[in-house]
Protein backbone atom coordinates (compact mmCIF):
# COMPACT_ATOMS: atom_id res chain seq x y z
CA UNK A 1 0.00 0.00 0.00
CA UNK A 2 1.53 3.36 -0.99
CA UNK A 3 2.27 5.64 1.96
CA UNK A 4 0.28 8.45 0.32
CA UNK A 5 -2.98 6.51 0.80
CA UNK A 6 -2.44 5.50 4.41
CA UNK A 7 -4.36 7.51 6.99
CA UNK A 8 -2.19 7.56 10.09
CA UNK A 9 -2.44 9.39 13.39
CA UNK A 10 0.77 11.21 12.50
CA UNK A 11 -0.69 12.41 9.18
CA UNK A 12 -3.87 13.50 10.94
CA UNK A 13 -1.89 15.64 13.39
CA UNK A 14 0.00 17.25 10.49
CA UNK A 15 -3.19 18.05 8.57
CA UNK A 16 -3.24 21.78 7.69
CA UNK A 17 -6.83 22.18 8.88
CA UNK A 18 -7.22 19.72 11.74
CA UNK A 19 -3.67 19.83 13.09
CA UNK A 20 -4.40 23.00 15.05
CA UNK A 21 -7.62 21.51 16.42
CA UNK A 22 -5.78 18.42 17.66
CA UNK A 23 -3.03 20.55 19.22
CA UNK A 24 -5.58 22.73 21.03
CA UNK A 25 -7.19 19.65 22.63
CA UNK A 26 -4.31 17.61 24.09
CA UNK A 27 -6.47 15.97 26.76
CA UNK A 28 -8.33 14.17 23.98
CA UNK A 29 -5.85 13.87 21.10
CA UNK A 30 -2.63 12.82 22.86
CA UNK A 31 -1.71 9.80 24.92
CA UNK A 32 -3.28 11.53 27.94
CA UNK A 33 -6.54 9.93 26.73
CA UNK A 34 -6.66 6.16 26.42
CA UNK A 35 -8.57 6.27 23.09
CA UNK A 36 -6.68 9.18 21.56
CA UNK A 37 -5.64 7.32 18.41
CA UNK A 38 -9.15 6.14 17.59
CA UNK A 39 -10.56 9.60 18.34
CA UNK A 40 -7.96 11.26 16.13
CA UNK A 41 -8.75 8.98 13.19
CA UNK A 42 -12.50 9.28 13.72
CA UNK A 43 -12.46 13.07 13.67
CA UNK A 44 -10.27 13.03 10.57
CA UNK A 45 -12.56 10.64 8.71
CA UNK A 46 -15.69 12.56 9.69
CA UNK A 47 -14.12 15.82 8.53
CA UNK A 48 -13.01 14.29 5.24
CA UNK A 49 -16.45 12.75 4.71
CA UNK A 50 -18.20 16.09 5.14
CA UNK A 51 -15.87 17.62 2.53
CA UNK A 52 -17.38 15.21 0.02
CA UNK A 53 -15.79 15.21 -3.42
CA UNK A 54 -13.42 18.02 -2.39
CA UNK A 55 -11.56 15.54 -0.18
CA UNK A 56 -8.59 13.62 -1.51
CA UNK A 57 -9.93 10.72 0.53
CA UNK A 58 -13.45 10.76 -1.00
CA UNK A 59 -12.94 7.69 -3.25
CA UNK A 60 -11.65 5.66 -0.30
CA UNK A 61 -14.35 6.85 2.09
CA UNK A 62 -17.01 5.92 -0.47
CA UNK A 63 -15.72 2.33 -0.39
CA UNK A 64 -16.31 2.05 3.35
CA UNK A 65 -19.36 0.02 4.34
CA UNK A 66 -22.47 1.75 5.66
CA UNK A 67 -22.96 1.11 9.36
CA UNK A 68 -26.06 1.75 11.41
CA UNK A 69 -25.44 2.62 15.03
CA UNK A 70 -28.12 2.39 17.65
CA UNK A 71 -28.49 2.63 21.37
CA UNK A 72 -30.74 0.33 23.31
CA UNK A 73 -32.38 2.58 25.88
CA UNK A 74 -34.28 -0.25 27.61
Amino acid sequence: VPYEVIISVDKCHRDPTLGKFYAENPKIFTNRHRDWEQLTLTVFLLYQQQLGDKSFWAPYIELMPEVTFFCDQS
